[in-house]
């Protein structure tokens, strides 16, 4: 059978179905049990046969039938599966004038037909069919979540969700095993709702996991879940983790080699950079070679520790990760002669290998103190627990890059502005002040490729042009903000936005199709010159979400005002200054509209952003990233 796509329509969406092979057909049992949206019809060449089979409820309708529909429609989905054949018949739909943005090419997925429609949600109320529902899970569904694909559907259409959840907790409270505990509870945060009480149960839940290899697979899950919901913290969330992570380590039984090698003094220092994955380019603003050059060029000799550590759930875990951005990736070594090319003569690179994560851990700390670093410089993305063992014998800093200043487990934190991390501490205790090194890290800005122009948009110099950056806007985009939004737009039509980063933002295209039909919002997939783009804009809008430190800085450096929603943090707003902060969509709304109607007002806050954007560059010129570093193993060797 071929899943309906549910991610990329939106609920109650008025659909039109182009294909009535297996995909359409597929597509059309499964929209009209659920009525997760309206179907209008199907449109198949062999209208006339399609029609007479017995469980096609809707009209089937030639291509020349489905003009007859004009706008009473809000997407029409391609359930074509050969590729080629489905960008022809999106290139003839486009050149009969129906609007690209009412296309949807779906990713096309198979499943086994016993996946589907067999649970739905009322099955996880009775004793029996849950029963049932796992046992079949365990059975057929090879750890994927997709085999609760209707059940989700049923939740995101639900009304009272937070009633569904209160019940969820009912039932799992008194349901006796701890597997079905658990993906009970991933069944609903995969259906987007999420709140501290779920992520508390989901951490206490997970401690009891066996094997280790699941309970550490699953808690390095959980550690990145605040990049995806806000909603997910409480105020314990690190401390529990941490707690957690403690409890594995000890569990995993992990052996340290050579204690006593940390007493050898050398005349030069040596510095030991973890990462999560590495491939072939750098990302972030070159910043990780940045950060290799620096320590290179204060005499640090310097070595790279590939741990490789999402590609650890191959065949691990019972359940898959919510998060696989580099689960299906290719091992960091395959990318060896890059690195080497890149890197030649500033660093030297070890690969992890190992069979189970155990090894590969084990190996990791053989490897570390073998090496002996004088400090430890952890760019994992907040899940290498490892961490708990190596701080105990290395200074170890953690370096966030996602921009949860209190999200380190059991190090110390290098961030950009000690201030921003104590305010993080507040609502998130993790870690005692004397833990947080106060250092603004330098991020390599591009220079403009070439100059743009706003006639390649179809917008003129009068117009307001804001952009918004992030390869993840796709779910980080909600739709209280796109409703704000929206409105604005409406009451300024000479506002515009472009949206860089990823062309599926399937909430943008079913809610907004206006704006995109008529020019107002644009789409684009991730630019190369995004400095050359920054320079016919006028303000970066950033909504309530976990990126966009990165382009904060390049916008700021083209002396681009940032408007960005501070109520979830990143580290970088430090650089932002305080005073220019907002604290909520209708705050965002409100400085974007006055900037636009006040030119004196646009310009006082554009000069400020060129202020502490040069604040920042006699920081960064003053190299107190490598300063802190040389002064924090100064305090360690002391003591």
């Amino acid at each position: 059978m071929y899943l309906f796509p549910f991610g990329e329509v939106k609920p109650n969406a008025r659909v039109i179905i182009y294909g009535a092979g297996k995909v359409g057909l597929d597509f059309m049992r499964q929209i009209t049990r659920s009525n997760y949206a309206q179907l209008l019809c199907m449109v198949e060449k062999d209208y006339q046969m399609i029609q007479g089979i017995s469980d096609v409820a809707v009209p089937v309708v030639s291509r020349e039938g489905l003009l007859q529909f004009t706008d009473n429609y809000d997407i029409i989905l391609i359930a074509v599966l050969n590729q080629k054949i489905s960008l022809e018949v999106k290139q003839e739909l486009c050149g009969r004038g129906i609007p690209e943005s009412k296309i949807i090419l779906p990713k096309i997925v198979a499943i086994e037909d016993a996946f589907w429609g067999k649970w739905e949600l009322t099955a996880l109320w009775d004793a029996e069919e849950r029963q049932k529902a796992m046992e079949g899970f365990a059975r057929e569904g090879n750890g994927k979540i997709s085999y609760f694909t209707y059940m989700i559907a049923e939740i995101r259409l639900a009304k009272d969700k937070n009633g569904l959840l209160a019940e969820l907790f009912r039932i799992t409270d008194g349901e006796e095993c701890l597997e079905y505990k658990i993906i009970m509870l991933r069944i609903f945060l995969e259906a987007g709702v999420v709140n501290g009480e779920l992520t508390k149960k989901f951490i206490a839940l997970v401690r009891q996991i066996e094997p280790l290899e699941s309970r550490y697979l699953l808690l390095s899950d959980i550690a990145i879940f605040p990049v995806h919901f806000a909603e997910c913290l409480y105020r314990e969330f690190y401390l529990d983790l941490r707690d957690a992570y403690r409890e594995l380590m000890e569990s995993y039984n992990l052996q340290v080699p050579n204690k006593g090698m940390r007493s050898i003094k050398r005349a030069e220092k040596r510095a030991a950079v973890l990462f999560n994955w590495l491939g072939g380019a750098f990302n972030h603003g070159d910043f990780k070679k940045y950060l290799i050059e620096e320590l290179a060029e204060e005499k640090f000799e310097v070595q790279i520790f590939c741990l490789d550590i999402r590609l650890w759930y191959t065949g691990m875990c019972f359940i898959e990760p919510f998060d696989d951005m580099s689960c299906k990736v290719k091992p960091s070594e395959c990318y060896a002669s890059s690195h080497k090319a890149v890197l030649e003569g500033t660093a030297r690179l070890q690969y992890i290998h190992g069979r189970t994560v155990r090894q590969r851990m084990q190996e990791s700390i053989d490897r570390l103190f073998a090496w002996n670093p004088d400090v430890i410089i952890d760019i994992t993305d907040e899940i290498a627990p490892q961490s708990y063992i190596l701080n105990q014998y290395f200074p170890v800093y953690y370096v966030p890059m996602r921009g949860f200043l209190s999200a380190m487990f059991f190090g110390r934190i290098l961030s950009e502005g000690k201030r921003a991390a104590q305010y993080c501490n507040k609502f998130c205790p993790s870690m005692a002040e004397e833990q947080m090194a106060d250092c603004y890290i330098n991020i390599t800005i591009p220079c403009e490729k070439e100059r743009r122009d706003r006639e390649e948009f179809q917008w003129g110099e009068e117009d307001f042009i804001m952009v918004t950056v992030g390869g993840r806007l796709e779910h980080e985009l909600d739709e209280m903000f796109l409703a704000s939004v929206g409105k604005m737009l409406r009451e300024n039509p000479d506002i515009k936005w472009l949206l860089i980063g990823t062309e599926q933002i399937a909430l943008l295209k079913n809610t907004y199709i206006e704006f995109l039909n008529s020019g107002q919002v644009r789409i684009l997939k991730y630019e190369n010159d995004l400095m050359g783009i920054f320079g016919i804009c006028d303000v970066y809008l950033n909504p309530r979400r976990s990126g966009g430190g990165t382009t904060h800085l390049w916008a700021a450096g083209r002396g681009i005002p940032v408007v960005a929603d501070a109520s979830k943090w990143f580290d970088t707003m430090e650089l932002l200054g305080w005073d220019s902060l907002c604290w909520s969509t209708k705050e965002q709304i409100a400085k974007i509209v006055k900037m636009k109607n006040d030119k004196q007002y646009y310009q006082q806050i554009k000069m400020q952003t060129e202020a502490f954007h040069q604040k920042w560059k006699k920081r960064a010129v003053r190299r107190e990233f490598v300063k802190s570093v040389k002064e924090f193993i100064g305090m360690r060797d002391s003591q």
